[in-house]
């Protein structure tokens, strides 16, 4: 019986995607935002995964805008990776241009569940857990979501035009 239980188990994550590093890549939202926004973090560290996950979703959430007139832009990432189908979420926030800013983790929520409302987003938790993240004065230092801390993590930062960075050992 435990044979046969262990079969079943297989066959219906291998049936899932689970564990064949497929590597299958799904954007979901408004065109050509999402796949913009998505692009820009391909290549960053902790973005996008290269290699070695089944499925990756992102999903364009949608667009914050502050009293003071900055708006911001939200995505939802969630790779999928592993024979038991684990998942990494994370929660990314770009300027009006575009430009990635950085990002929320973990954040585990299903992205078509949060919501925008003014300055903030607003997700499916109970509020004394945390369901809330304003960004009316800007990304905060932590977020407070469903029982759990998220950190910012800022993307790093640009070089200046025509400089270079300095020689290695010989640091600011």
């Amino acid at each position: 019986m435990a044979v046969a239980f262990a079969a079943a188990s297989f066959s219906a994550s291998a049936a899932d995607g689970c564990g064949t590093n497929a590597m299958r890549r799904v954007v979901v939202g408004p065109q050509p935002t999402a796949n913009a926004l998505y692009a820009h973090i391909q290549h960053v560290d902790m973005g996008s995964w290269q290699t070695g996950f089944d499925e990756e979703t992102f999903v364009y959430i949608g667009e914050v805008h502050t009293n003071s007139g900055k708006t911001y832009k939200i995505g939802h990432l969630k790779t999928s990776w592993g024979p038991a189908c684990r998942a990494t979420q994370r929660l990314f926030i770009f300027d009006a241009g575009d430009r990635y800013l950085g990002q929320y983790a973990p954040v585990v929520v299903d992205a078509k569940h949060i919501r925008i409302q003014g300055s903030a987003l607003l997700f499916p938790f109970d509020p004394q857990d945390g369901n809330k993240l304003d960004l009316k004065e800007g990304p905060p230092p932590k977020a407070w979501l469903d029982g759990d801390n998220p950190e910012w993590t800022p993307a790093p930062a640009a070089p200046t035009p025509g400089t270079a960075p300095p020689p290695p050992g010989k640091g600011l």
